[in-house]
């Protein structure tokens, strides 16, 4: 590329930048406030049950004695207060409403993440067309090359920043769930009813689906552990709508993250040894060299 085909591809690549920073400028603030407050509509119901059941279970010197063994917070005892008054004159709390919550608000949740991750995919996008006009700018001498490299720089770390700052957290409710079924237990009819059913006969990989013989080997009434092996070991739920899959999917995930090597060392107990390689990427998200780790080795006595 000469300067002139440089200069133009920039300016046209910075137009592209320029409109997408604009959008996230306008819309990133609702999106992220309308994000979390699906989230603590789906943790409020949940804890609505919980303090409704604990009210039944023990009355409300139960919750107070409970709350004692954490410490004298008053923070802890106006939250407390709010949930007890929101549900003390409830008759009844059907169980299932939290399911129905996370299915609903987790959908919405889905929408925004799915609108957030195309976004940066795009300026990932452009970042590599930025890390290719730096290419050709570097085969030029002079002023014009240290003029264009710096614009490149200062523009490629503008979306790098703007990324991270518009990065949805992962919330996963796999306790919640988990402590659900401490105390009440899911009908195989009521489980059926709140999933989408995968129904392809064959997976995008080939896979032959088992969903409906996994069905007719659930149990009439499920307990956590028969509830985690249905949406998690054998997933069937569909691929579009798993809401309940993605929430141990992301406690999985959240676990890899804090402890990479925990997740790896079983992946070679149950497997024997695989190999792994470290990406090194440059300033522009681009692949340079893939670097094979050392083998973790163990003595055998």
């Amino acid at each position: 590329m000469n300067k002139l085909e440089i200069k133009a591809a920039l300016a046209q690549v910075n137009e592209q930048a320029s409109i997408y920073a604009k959008r996230l400028q306008v819309e990133w603030e609702d999106d992220a406030r309308l994000y979390m407050n699906y989230v603590r509509k789906i943790q409020s119901t949940f804890n609505k049950l919980a303090t409704f059941q604990t009210l039944q279970a023990h009355g409300e010197e139960g919750i107070w004695e409970a709350a004692a063994e954490r410490g004298d917070d008053e923070g802890i005892k106006e939250i407390l207060t709010q949930w007890i008054a929101d549900v003390k004159d409830r008759a009844s709390y059907n169980p299932l409403n939290f399911f129905v919550a996370l299915r609903l608000y987790e959908r919405k949740c889905d929408k925004i993440r799915r609108k957030y991750n195309h976004v940066h995919r795009q300026m990932s996008k452009l970042q590599r067309r930025y890390g290719k006009l730096a290419d050709e700018a570097k085969k030029k001498n002079g002023i014009f090359a240290e003029r264009i490299l710096e614009e490149i720089n200062a523009k490629n770390q503008a979306i790098a920043t703007l990324k991270e700052a518009t990065e949805l957290e992962e919330i996963s409710f796999r306790e919640q769930i988990e402590l659900w079924f401490t105390t009440n237990r899911l009908r195989k009819s009521d489980f059926l009813s709140l999933i989408t059913i995968e129904k392809r006969l064959h997976y995008w990989d080939g896979v032959p689906n088992r969903a409906k013989e996994d069905i007719a080997s659930l149990p009439e009434e499920l307990d956590f552990e028969a509830f985690r092996d249905a949406v998690f070991r054998d997933k069937i739920e569909q691929d579009d709508d798993s809401y309940l899959f993605d929430q141990f999917m992301r406690d999985v995930m959240k676990f890899i993250d804090e402890k990479p090597g925990a997740m790896f060392n079983a992946f070679q107990e149950c497997f024997g040894a695989i190999p792994t390689y470290t990406v090194h990427t440059d300033e522009f998200g681009r692949v340079e060299k893939l670097e094979s780790n050392k083998p973790n080795l163990t003595i055998v006595h």
